[in-house]
């Protein structure tokens, strides 16, 4: 670019700078001098640099009047500083014309600013000079800790109406006014406001919280810049929420000046993002700033996951899990953007979630922090044994996606533990006195533990600034003797500092296991004579990997050296959870794209029910080879079948024999512990919990058995250690002696009930009972009609109920008819809604009902058959109130195809 010579006739001294300030600041423009004649007044010079004013970002053109018969004032910039815009290499080389200096003489001027500057007098509006009004009750519950609606700060002070008195002549009524305010949604104007006035409260009395609460002004403005609507104050309401239970319980006051990002996820994530992630800038959305290239396609059409039926099975659908985790999806969105974390999707409106694919946050993984504070880590912490590219392959046809990403992605980058507030300062507890008894196997055990990789240490002093260590202890089996490495994240017990399982929400947690009956389904829906087998996956925890922000809080300390763990650990509150949804990909596997119908799982055990006309190990060896190409160990001695008995959770199952059956050692130590109980006048709480665990092991298959622990269970609940002493009184005793007679007299086999409850009409099971006359039933054309028993006949009035009289008929039934209807469950009509109550719930309040009630549940827990009941009408059981009643004549009519003698009834 060449410039015009100047006009003069002489050479001319060069100007000084037009914007010396400018000419010294980093990466500014340098100054251009500019000819001129020293004629009198020049006209407008045109722009020095036509090529530059019309490329993007480039430096407007300024015209500049100029005289050389008095000094110019400096001009103010008439366009902002240089160092803000793009710089162009060629007008910086350009040598500067010479320009006469005494032109522009030296001007001195004073040095304004506001260290100088004299201060003005306040308006006698200024809001400094007014307290904000905040009412005393609202400003007392501020300066308390507690969660104050700010909505309530917007409101005008004003007095509560007082409650109104009507006479009502005998008495009166008192209507309560309402509360004057309803809470709302704030605008952004509307919160700062009201934010403003909460935070000057707080800062009247504690000055140094100023700048931690307006830094949360800034955060909450970011978020409402960022995403729009009003979720930023969705995030307040939860975040001042968690605070004001933090002060609560814990006596704690949470750090206000930082961003929250377990609730930043939970509230923003799938809501776009309309400023720029990569540059922090308002000004553009992350899909137009110029750090991304825009050539690249945009992100695919969403492809519609393939329809598969779905094989019978106990679970329709695989549990998604709803969590705190590294990613909580809704369910609204498919999937996640995947040219958005690329940095490639140049959409407006693209269907897909802009949000990392690797944390969830409101970024794209391009650019995401943890992951790259996670690649600092060592990768062997975080890798997992599991195939994930064959795992997703399998698992591609899946009817929820959102379910198989937190799987697929949980592996890769590992699993959030669930806590949803990380502790503000370290802890360490002592360890149990089962590791300190047993050194030598702890030494093992950790060492085990390191040498798998589960776990990083040792360190003389936690790598961590906040760290947490619970107790270690060493749990035996109780009949393999094999020893295992617990850690008690319950820790500390009673005590204000939360422990780890606390901070994890237990609703969001909880894992409903299959059962015994639900396998005794499958083995009935296959088959008499079906093949069974099982297989079990080896450390299952161990193969879900922890994020790398959560090692500090699962600890230990042993021998003044500290570990962390990082893989699932048995104790945690949400390990079950997370790794059952592994469990429950694998068995959509093997459903779905095996044809293995018939298969059900407890966490890392499988049980697989083949029909009887298939070849016995073809199922089996199916899942060993899906398991071995998945990468996911098998414990090949807990490996069984084929068979047609096999054991599964405790408990034997024979499918051609259609047999439940509890172990003879299992039966003879429940024995032993309730005799041992029933001799002693006072135990444990332990104790009593103990023989508690073995009937409830032994009601798998004697459901009939649950109304005898009833007295057990609530003395177990009166105490509140597990050392505490309890007395063992008469009832207890007596439900100890039942169950001990019927353990002994039983063969520890179940068969499996019927799933179909007999009608009425099949059965045609009628039972009724007329108080001063007799009672009376009927069964497929036999029958009974007796008087009542003297113990009945002469019962005091204030032990005498119909209901007693109601359920006398249906225990003779049962003592007669009760061995042919093994293995059936049975429907029992009767005209008393009472009766039908107790034998549903298998208990009564009356002492006078208890015995009889017992009786009834005993002859069906050893003929083996499921009694229900169900309320009719007295008008639809004629045939049983006539012979109640003694009127044959009219029982004949009813039932002609009735035996002509009757039933003899028992006399016990």
């Amino acid at each position: 670019m060449s410039i015009p010579p100047p006009t003069a006739q002489a050479p001319v001294p060069p100007i000084p700078p037009l914007f010396p300030s400018l000419s010294s600041a980093p990466g500014a423009v340098p100054s251009v001098s500019l000819p001129f004649t020293t004629h009198a007044l020049m006209p407008a010079i045109p722009p020095l640099l036509p090529s530059l004013s019309s490329a993007p970002g480039a430096v407007p053109s300024v015209s500049l009047p100029l005289t050389t018969h008095a000094p110019t004032p400096a001009i103010p910039p008439l366009f902002p500083p240089f160092s803000s815009f793009p710089q162009n290499a060629h007008s910086a080389s350009m040598p500067p014309p010479a320009v006469p200096a005494a032109l522009f003489p030296p001007q001195t001027r004073s040095p304004f600013s506001l260290a100088s500057a004299t201060p003005l007098p306040a308006p006698p509006n200024a809001l400094a000079l007014e307290p904000p009004p905040v009412p005393n009750s609202i400003r007392t519950q501020i300066l308390a800790g507690a969660d104050v609606d700010l909505f309530s700060l917007l409101s005008p002070i004003s007095p509560s109406p007082a409650d109104r008195q009507i006479n009502c002549g005998d008495f009166s009524v008192t209507l309560k006014n309402s509360a004057p305010t309803q809470s709302r949604i704030l605008s952004f104007a509307e919160f700062t406001i009201a934010f403003t006035r909460y935070s000057e409260v707080i800062c009247a009395a504690f000055p140094h919280r100023r700048r931690e609460l307006s830094d949360y002004l800034t955060i909450v403005a970011e978020l409402a810049l960022s995403y729009g609507g009003s979720h930023f104050y969705t995030y307040h309401k939860l975040f001042a929420a968690k605070c004001a239970i933090r002060v609560a319980q814990w006596n704690q006051c949470p750090y206000w000046g930082a961003l929250d990002t377990e609730l930043h996820n939970r509230v923003f994530l799938g809501c776009r993002n309309i400023s720029c992630a990569v540059f922090r800038s308002f000004s553009h959305p992350t899909i137009s700033c110029p750090f991304i290239n825009p050539s690249i396609p945009p992100c695919p059409e969403p492809s519609q996951p393939k329809s598969t039926s779905y094989v019978p099975r106990l679970m329709d659908t695989p549990a998604t899990p709803t969590p705190t985790f590294r990613r909580r999806l809704p369910s609204t969105v498919s999937q996640v953007c995947a040219s958005f974390n690329s940095g490639r999707c140049t959409r407006q409106r693209c269907q897909f979630m802009h949000v990392c694919n690797f944390c969830g946050g409101a970024h794209a993984r391009l650019i995401c922090p943890v992951q790259k504070a996670a690649n600092k880590n060592s990768k062997k912490y975080l890798s997992t044994p599991v195939n994930i590219s064959r795992l997703s392959v399998e698992l591609l046809h899946h009817h929820d996606s959102l379910f198989t990403d937190y799987v697929l992605s949980g592996l890769a980058h590992s699993f959030h533990p669930g806590v949803v507030s990380l502790p503000s300062q370290s802890l360490i507890c002592p360890n149990l006195h089962s590791a300190l008894t047993e050194p030598e196997i702890v030494d093992l055990l950790v060492k085990k533990e390191i040498d798998a990789n589960f776990m990083i240490g040792p360190y003389a002093v936690p790598p961590f600034p906040i760290f947490r260590v619970s107790p270690i202890g060493v749990a035996t089996r109780k009949f393999s003797g094999k020893k295992r490495l617990i850690i008690d994240l319950s820790s500390p017990h009673n005590s204000p500092f939360p422990s780890i399982n606390s901070l994890i929400p237990l609703e969001e947690f909880s894992l409903h296991y299959h059962d015994v009956d639900q396998a005794i389904t499958l083995i009935k829906d296959a088959g008499r004579g079906a093949w069974l087998a099982k297989v079990d996956i080896t450390s299952a925890f161990k193969v879900m990997p922890i994020h790398p922000d959560f090692w500090h809080l699962f600890g230990i300390r042993w021998k003044n050296e500290f570990y962390f763990a990082v893989r699932l650990t048995f104790g945690c509150r949400s390990s079950p959870k997370i790794f059952d949804t592994l469990s429950e990909a694998i068995c959509w596997i093997l459903s779905n794209n095996y044809n293995i119908p018939y298969l059900i799982h407890l966490l890392d055990d499988f049980l697989i029910v083949s029909p009887p006309d298939s070849v016995p190990a073809a199922h089996l060896l199916t899942i060993q080879k899906l398991f071995s190409e998945l990468g996911i160990p098998l414990a090949q001695d807990k490996t069984e079948g084929p068979s047609t008995s096999i054991e599964f959770l405790g408990i034997n199952l024979d499918s051609q024999k259609f047999l439940a059956s509890l172990p003879k050692e299992k039966i003879d130590r429940t024995i032993v512990i309730a005799s041992t109980l029933l001799t002693n006048t006072s135990c444990s709480k332990r104790e009593l919990l103990s023989i508690l665990g073995h009937l409830n092991f032994a009601m798998r298959i004697i459901p009939q058995g649950r109304p005898f622990i009833s007295h057990l269970l609530s003395l177990a609940s009166s105490a509140h250690a597990l050392e505490d002493r309890i007395s063992i009184n008469d009832s207890c005793r007596s439900e100890l002696s039942l169950w001990i007679s019927f353990l002994k007299q039983w063969n520890g086999l179940s068969f499996f009930y019927s799933n179909l409850v007999s009608s009425p009409i099949d059965i045609q099971l009628y039972t009724d009972a007329a108080p001063s006359v007799g009672f009376g039933g009927f069964l497929r054309g036999r029958w009974f009609a007796s008087t009542w028993p003297p113990e009945l006949a002469d019962l005091p009035q204030q032990l005498s109920s119909s209901a007693l009289f109601e359920l006398y008929p249906l225990v003779a039934a049962a003592s007669l008819w009760g061995k042919e209807w093994s293995a059936t469950s049975i429907v029992v009509h009767c005209d008393n809604e009472a009766i039908v109550h107790c034998i549903n719930k298998g208990r009564s309040h009356s002492p006078a009902l208890m015995p009889l009630l017992r009786r009834l549940i005993w002859i069906s827990a050893c003929d083996q058959f499921i009694i229900t009941a169900k309320h009719i009408p007295g008008s639809k059981n004629q045939i049983a109130d006539s012979l109640s009643r003694f009127a044959f004549q009219k029982f004949r009519s009813l039932a002609p195809e009735a035996d002509p003698l009757p039933t003899p009834v028992p006399q016990n």
